[in-house]
């Protein structure tokens, strides 16, 4: 899911770590792939990501 978060050039990014009932407030900007589902257990509050399309 995505909200801008008025920064110029910055987009803040929600990942949610576990199913989510569909809420009209947001999108859904894609998933995380099965083979890296793993590595949200290292990424917590405050913790910088770069997302890469695949």
């Amino acid at each position: 899911m995505a909200a801008m978060n008025g920064r110029k050039n910055v987009v803040e990014v929600l990942i949610s770590k576990k199913e989510v009932e569909a809420d009209p407030r947001f999108n859904v900007i894609g998933e995380v792939s099965l083979e890296d589902i793993d590595m949200l257990d290292h990424i917590g509050e405050g913790i910088d990501v770069k997302l890469i399309p695949i």
